[in-house]
């Protein structure tokens, strides 16, 4: 099966996106973050209970005490926020050029094959079903990791859309999603 794909910085950010989601050291991370505001807090409440100075002092701290519960809960999605705008700002940075690579990808049976024709020497990587770990997909397309980090984007819908390559397509992450993933 043969088929053409421009792949834009939209998907390269996807694949990006969902390495840093699914990500060990990003749930790691998320966790310190969620209890750091959580520590902050509790100095802060601790300060305003010791400080005699202010009148309902304790109703202030059964509040802050209430609040701390409700940061703790959503203390994960403001850090997805944070880790999200900034990883995308990061990798805007890094790709400076309007990327709109041409690429050809021929799958079957026995790997997946990528051809980058935007480059000035032609650029291929190969894939053998084997050598995939996981398979992931967002809502465009679909990430099939070779490493840990290294993977190669399908998109789900070719430049063609001629509903074959499409069916074709399906078959083939179906057919080998359960058979080679292993982490």
């Amino acid at each position: 099966m043969n088929f053409h794909y421009t792949e834009t910085f939209e998907d390269i950010w996807g694949m990006q996106k969902d390495l840093l989601m699914n990500s060990n050291m990003y749930g790691f991370r998320r966790k310190v973050f969620q209890w750091c505001i959580v520590f902050i807090w509790i100095i802060l409440i601790l300060l305003l209970l010791l400080t005699p100075i202010i009148p309902g002092r304790f109703i202030i701290a059964l509040i802050m005490v209430v609040f701390t519960i409700y940061i703790n809960r959503k203390a994960p999605v403001l850090f997805e926020l944070i880790a999200l705008a900034s990883e995308r700002f990061v990798l805007k940075k890094r790709i400076t050029d309007n990327v709109q690579k041409e690429m050809e990808y021929v799958i079957n049976d026995q790997e997946i094959k990528q051809v980058n024709h935007s480059l000035e020497a032609e650029n291929t990587v190969k894939v053998p079903w084997e050598a995939v770990k996981r398979i992931r997909e967002d809502e465009e397309r679909y990430f099939i990791y070779y490493s840990k980090v290294d993977g190669v984007i399908l998109p789900k819908t070719p430049n063609d859309r001629n509903p074959d390559s499409i069916g074709k397509l399906e078959k083939y992450i179906h057919n080998h999603r359960y058979m080679y993933t292993k982490y």
